[in-house]
């Protein structure tokens, strides 16, 4: 039970980090497992970080939706990272990149601030 509030502070205290200093990028799915079941659903990604690749993973519960059915994974999706720790960072199934104007519509949408859709708990 302790072990479960300390991961939960910690999630919050990322997720705030970010919110105070974000930049978007484009990722791409490069693992995924279902989180249906028994198991936990997680996510691996590359990220575009100045111009290379960096990698991540978000499991589920970390603040962030990973689906029950597997996404689309010929697409890009929206990838929010803390500024100074980019390692600090979420895929957002729900804002996927499909045309090459998207990310530029979703840094519009951003720049009123973080939307409510895109962290949960």
């Amino acid at each position: 039970m302790v072990l479960f509030f300390l991961q939960i502070s910690r999630g919050i205290y990322y997720v705030k980090r970010i919110k105070n200093d974000y930049v978007l990028t484009e990722g791409k799915v490069t693992f995924y497992k279902t989180g249906r079941g028994k198991s936990r659903g997680e996510v691996d990604y590359d990220f575009r970080l100045n111009n290379k690749w960096a990698s991540n993973i978000n499991y589920e519960g970390y603040f962030v939706q990973i689906p029950d059915e597997k996404p689309d994974t010929t697409i890009n999706y929206l990838v929010i990272y803390e500024k100074n720790l980019p390692q600090n960072s979420f895929l957002l199934f729900n804002y996927p990149i499909k045309e090459k104007d998207d990310l530029l519509e979703y840094e519009e949408l951003f720049k009123k601030g973080i939307p409510n859709n895109v962290f949960y708990n």
